[in-house]
């Protein structure tokens, strides 16, 4: 009896979807160049039931409907009509009118109500300059996608090369660790928790998880290299380099931050979307200051001995591609606001690049050396001031325990 129940709510339950009328658009895109026509066809799933009637929606890059239709990216496109009966398809000529981005959707004015979710339904339509602008933005994404994702590598090979990890601030290792491990957990959640996906499409019906598979593994990758040179700092020497105090106030902070947003969101007091954006500030946050304790602990040795120049150079490398992107793409599309609309990503990227010239001129300019060095290990220190009263010169940005002063020669 059971079972029976279950196939009869089974069959009802899919006559009725079977029954839903829908209209669609032949292709979900388009990339046009300026003055270009592209065609695209309109077809009903089932006959149309009576005259049916579709006039055409325009909405930009962030849902909103476009109110001067004359000067939307395309053409004001003209209504179509399904006789009773028809399912299509209909041909529609889309004419490219100026660089931008719409969404063209359809608003069904015959006053069937037949239709759910008619709002979904769109065609996302690209107008540029010029197409082989749009090659050469992708192709530069790819590139700085894969310096910044082999910048962690020379740190890495450096240490291994030294069985040491003195002079590579810890600070630096932890606050990227956290960084990336928020990123990662807001990637993953976004681009596979049903959950997350069901929220971003209540509140953008027309956007696109911003989220691809490239940002997923460079996140999780970074992540586990970060992990790897953790390993490595527990298992070389360190000459008795420890995590300052203020990196874990400021990483307590953070996990005290990301538990509250978590039992907040597990209240239903805000969307675990909200919570993942909430805590995606965290890594920006950390972007700011992770390099500060690494800069600061060069000047005080004056070396930067067991520092990565190999890091720095392709994080420079990506950091100033990842800018000429947004340049391209802003031009090619005529939509400045976009990229350089928003301070935080356009800020994010000349900060680091601020630094990454300013560890270069720290290392070829002010403490340049040649293939080897001594570089002081301390091993048993209790404290900072203990440490510089055996080092008089040498002022450490981290706690180290006391103990005996030695040199070790290091090929750098």
């Amino acid at each position: 009896m059971y079972r029976c129940l279950i196939l009869i709510i089974t069959f009802v339950t899919s006559s009725l979807a079977s029954s839903e009328f829908s209209v669609s658009f032949s292709k979900t895109s388009l990339s046009l160049e300026l003055d270009e026509v592209a065609s695209v066809n309109i077809t009903l799933n089932k006959p149309a039931p009576q005259t049916l009637i579709f006039g055409f929606t325009y909405r930009d890059s962030n849902g909103d409907y476009v109110k001067d239709v004359n000067n939307s990216v395309v053409r004001p496109l003209d209504t179509i009509t399904f006789l009773a009966g028809q399912t299509g398809p209909v041909n529609v000529t889309v004419v490219a009118n100026k660089p931008g981005h719409v969404y063209l959707g359809l608003n069904e004015t015959s006053g069937s109500d037949i239709f759910e979710n008619l709002d979904r339904v769109t065609c996302d339509v690209l107008v540029m300059h010029f197409s082989w602008l749009d090659g050469l933005q992708i192709a530069v994404g790819w590139i700085y996608f894969v310096a910044w994702t082999v910048s962690f590598y020379p740190q890495v090979f450096l240490n291994w090369k030294r069985k040491s990890v003195v002079g590579f601030n810890l600070d630096f290792l932890c606050l990227n660790l956290v960084g990336f491990l928020v990123y990662s957990v807001f990637n993953l959640a976004l681009f596979a928790s049903p959950v997350i996906k069901e929220e971003y499409a209540r509140l953008h019906p027309i956007g696109v998880i911003p989220v691809m598979v490239n940002d997923i593994f460079f996140s999780v990758h970074a992540f586990l290299i970060c992990g790897v040179t953790g390993v490595q700092v527990l298992i070389y020497e360190r000459g008795g380099q420890r995590v300052s105090r203020v990196c874990i106030v400021i990483l307590s902070l953070i996990g005290v931050y990301c538990i509250i947003n978590a039992i907040v969101a597990g209240a239903n007091a805000i969307t675990w979307l909200t919570f993942l954006f909430n805590i995606s500030y965290v890594k920006l946050f950390i972007t700011f200051i992770k390099y500060v304790p690494q800069a600061v602990m060069n000047c005080r040795r004056r070396s930067t001995v067991g520092w990565s120049i190999g890091n720095i150079c392709l994080d420079l490398t990506g950091g100033t591609l990842s800018i000429l992107q947004m340049f391209i793409v802003a031009y090619n599309f005529d939509d400045w606001s976009s990229g350089f609309g928003s301070p935080t990503k356009l800020g994010l990227g000349l900060f680091s690049i601020t630094f990454d010239i300013f560890f270069m001129v720290q290392h070829w300019c002010l403490y340049p050396h040649g293939g080897e060095q001594a570089v002081p290990i301390i091993t048993g220190v209790s404290s900072a001031e203990s440490y510089s009263q055996a080092m008089p010169n040498y002022q450490s940005v981290v706690d180290y325990p006391v103990a005996t002063y030695s040199e070790v020669t290091v090929k750098t």
